[in-house]
């Protein structure tokens, strides 16, 4: 049985999505430094990759072990029926342990699902989970997520019916049923079952927003300097310089856009 896991999605639209205002062509070329940094970082970690709209070059698929691909289609609650595609795979080849992660972005650390596993060893939890989770509403943070097999199938399961046009919502009320026996509450099954992490401690970069500026420093230069580990990506952390969370230089939390959104220190605040 293969231990470790990396499921990863993304999807390419023919225009910006979410503000970022990149082209198709711009944002394959966001995946591709994606998911080759995504093989750098865990050489020996077995990648399932999903996505749909326009596909990347194959010299950047060839770097996952399974790839997925799709035409652009309507985009379901947190995509959960293109990532299950992805985690799916990992579940038929054994695989013990699922890392969720975006494709759009780079992630710092170096075999991150053993990374993870640790933290939840540690701390002896189920699930780790980051933001945009909320202390209300059933809302799960999405960006990064492991657990075992079993669960994030159950989570990510394209089965299910939708429950809420929000995906946070969608994949918290997933959580809440795996869990749930009659009558516990929302934030006692997060604390009972998470461990929480700021994005910004896991290292992400989000290369949608940074796009423009990195290119200014010469695309090239910064993926050679990202392949070497020259480039210091602390300031382009997650949470440095978007307008939903702020994160100071301790990955601190200090601003959210709704204060109702959990960060490490509130999350284990009573544990």
């Amino acid at each position: 049985m293969i231990s470790e896991g990396i499921a990863c999605q993304v999807h390419i639209p023919d225009s910006g999505h979410q503000g970022d205002n990149l082209t198709s062509d711009q944002k394959v070329k966001v995946v591709e430094l994606s998911i080759e940094l995504l093989r750098h970082k865990n050489p020996n970690t077995y990648i399932a990759f999903s996505g749909h709209g326009k596909k990347p070059s194959s010299k950047f698929l060839d770097l996952c072990d399974f790839v997925h691909w799709e035409n652009i289609k309507h985009r379901k609650a947190a995509q959960y029926d293109s990532v299950h595609e992805a985690v799916n795979n990992c579940k038929e080849k054994g695989i013990k342990n699922i890392l969720k992660v975006r494709g759009d972005g780079v992630y710092g650390i170096y075999n991150f699902a053993e990374h993870c596993n640790n933290i939840l060893k540690t701390e002896n939890k189920k699930l780790l989970i980051t933001q945009m989770t909320a202390d209300r509403d059933k809302k799960l943070g999405d960006c990064v997520m492991y657990g075992d097999t079993d669960l994030i199938k159950y989570l990510w399961d394209k089965n299910h019916p939708e429950h809420h046009w929000d995906g946070l919502v969608h994949l918290g009320v997933n959580f809440f049923n795996y869990f749930s026996t009659k009558d516990e509450d929302w934030n006692s099954l997060l604390k009972q079952y998470c461990s929480f992490r700021n994005i910004s401690s896991l290292q992400w970069m989000d290369l949608r927003y940074n796009f423009k500026a990195l290119e200014q420093l010469g695309w090239n230069n910064v993926r050679s300097q990202l392949l070497n580990d020259e480039f210091d990506l602390r300031p382009w952390y997650w949470g440095r310089n978007n307008g939903w969370h702020t994160f100071d230089n301790t990955n601190k939390m200090v601003y959210s856009i709704e204060p109702y959104y959990y960060e490490e220190v509130t999350f284990y605040e009573n544990l």
